[in-house]
């Protein structure tokens, strides 16, 4: 970046802990990450100065972790400052590639680490070392960031228990998972009551279409069609079925074994995904900007959750009670990394939309149902192709979890939406308003929002960011 200002930055931040209060995280590091991508260097100190009164400094050491025993101090808080040893230790021993390819299958179990804000900073990190900035301190965030990952390490329930599922679109896909009936408390006491969930989807977004779609399927959600229909973006879709996150099988972390199936993982390596897709078309490239060619999954009529045309009321709504695990299953990506790749850009999309409907409920928590999957999608170039399924299931229960329970039933009256900025430069607008708020999850939730609008065009990711800024305050 610009003048070292955001090396200047890491620096100073890396004097703090990466939580205050005994909980809350520090988004400090990734808060001056966006900043400084989107041409706010010179904001940068300046709002550090501000956010100063939420730093603490780092927590005493508790006992060295032994690199190969370091199962014992997996998701343990105490550990934080052990683990920044470690891990900052390896980045200045060996080429951060080679510590993040080894590390990222260890800590993707527990995708839900610190309310997914292990996984965003990681993402914030990997995104400035992939710009070129490969420069002490910012190899060093990279180690600072998976150490949080680790301290903090939190599987989402239920995860392991999807086994077979169809393949959604990732609109349907959220519009299936159940609604939370209890959304009271934090997201550690929220998440716990996901296990054995069993509910009905809330009620879909009145407008979802994205650019250039001419119409929604007429099922919104696009449950129930045996054959290809219209996702919820107006894109192509094809028939067609796969397996989810496959059969699971091994220990806990700390257990001496290489293998954990608290979040669904069969081995350091990841999901045991199935065949994938056995039919279905796909479309080609788009052409959009990010390079990410777009390849519409399959729509699967019935799956484990047996969910078929009956599921989806006169209002778009899943009306049929599905289970936590059986939803997570219905929108599992298929067994190929390219289309695996696709569809986690797809959720991104998704979920950024999805947010000016139901942002109301949770203003600062549902900004991590589309932050969790983004920080996955940008890390995916700088893991082996091999990593990239597992990645994205994760990702998808991350966002799949927080949707669960924090959005509300019934999305915001047409007559209440935030509109999309205007003027001739609504992404400079837009991005220039976020910084001038200085709320971390704003400034947050608008740079994925601005990637989104990057790769699609769609003018509801910039009222989503323009939602964020007007249900926020600064202190959020």
């Amino acid at each position: 970046m610009a003048d070292g200002i955001l090396d200047e930055a890491y620096e100073r931040l890396h004097r703090t802990g990466p939580e205050r209060q005994g909980w809350l995280s520090n988004h400090a590091p990734m808060a001056v990450e966006a900043l400084a991508r989107h041409g706010h260097d010179t904001d940068i100190h300046r709002w550090i100065d501000w956010y100063a009164p939420k730093l603490e400094d780092m927590p005493s050491r508790y006992e060295p972790i032994d690199a190969g025993r370091w199962r014992d101090a997996l998701g343990d808080p105490r550990r934080i400052a052990d683990w920044v040893d470690l891990l900052t230790g390896e980045t200045t021993e060996r080429p951060w590639r080679d510590v993040l390819v080894t590390w990222w299958p260890r800590l993707l179990p527990g995708i839900a680490a610190g309310a997914t804000h292990g996984v965003i900073r990681v993402g914030h990190a990997v995104r400035t070392l992939l710009s070129g900035d490969e420069s002490p301190a910012a190899v060093a965030e990279l180690g600072h960031a998976l150490a949080y990952w680790a301290a903090r390490w939190q599987a989402v329930p239920g995860v392991e228990l999807g086994t077979v599922g169809g393949t959604l679109t990732p609109d349907a896909a959220l519009d299936h998972v159940p609604v939370l009936p209890d959304q009271t408390g934090g997201i550690r006491d929220r998440l716990a009551r996901l296990d054995g969930l069993t509910g009905t989807g809330r009620a879909v977004p009145p407008s979802v279409p994205g650019p250039g779609s001419g119409s929604t399927s007429a099922s919104a959600a696009g449950l129930g069609s045996g054959s290809g229909s219209a996702s919820a973006a107006g894109r192509r879709s094809g028939a067609g079925s796969g397996s989810g996150f496959g059969s699971v099988s091994g220990s806990e972390p700390g257990a001496g074994s290489g293998s954990t199936s608290a979040a669904g993982l069969g081995s350091e390596s990841g999901f045991g995904a199935g065949p994938g897709l056995a039919s279905g078309s796909r479309s080609g490239p788009s052409g959009h900007d990010s390079g990410i060619s777009r390849r519409e999954p399959g729509v699967s009529g019935v799956g484990a959750s047996g969910v078929g045309a009956s599921a989806v009321g006169p209002s778009g709504a899943s009306g049929a009670a599905v289970s936590w695990p059986d939803s997570l299953a219905a929108g599992a990506p298929p067994d190929d990394p390219e289309w695996a790749r696709d569809w986690l850009a797809d959720l991104v999309d998704a979920a950024v939309r999805r947010y000016r409907y139901f942002g109301y409920g949770e203003p600062v928590m549902l900004v991590h149902s589309a932050t969790a999957p983004n920080a996955v999608l940008r890390t995916l170039p700088a893991l082996p192709p091999e990593l990239w399924v597992p990645s994205v299931g994760a990702a998808w229960a991350a966002s799949a979890a927080v949707t669960s329970v924090y959005t509300p039933d019934r999305p915001v009256p047409v007559g209440d939406l935030t509109a999309p900025p205007g003027g001739t430069d609504p992404v400079r607008e837009v991005l220039d308003r976020a910084a001038a708020h200085r709320g971390e999850h704003v400034i947050k939730l608008v740079d994925t929002a601005v990637d989104v609008h990057a790769r699609t065009g769609d003018p509801d990711a910039l009222a989503a960011a323009a939602t964020a800024i007007e249900l926020m305050s600064e202190d959020s």
